[in-house]
């Protein structure tokens, strides 16, 4: 699954006597938030820094949230 949410994901199909099929999902997972930090350096803006922090699932929902902090000396 391309959503992040899950680690793995596996469904399995089970045939029951009435001619339908019960479906079996076996879920794990993934972690959700990340925490991320950048350091460097430019002729133009000199030395930067930044922090960043990310969550996949956002209330809950599978939302992508994140929220980015960036300082450099020239903005100082």
């Amino acid at each position: 699954m391309g959503s992040g949410v899950f680690d793995s994901l596996k469904i399995t199909p089970l045939p029951l006597p009435d001619h339908t099929l019960r479906l079996e999902v076996h879920a794990t997972e993934a972690k959700a938030r990340a925490l991320g930090f950048s350091l460097g350096y430019g002729g133009y803006e000199g030395l930067m820094g930044g922090i960043r922090f990310s969550d996949r699932n956002f209330l809950g929902r599978a939302l992508p949230a994140s929220v980015e902090l960036g300082l450099s000396q020239r903005a100082i």
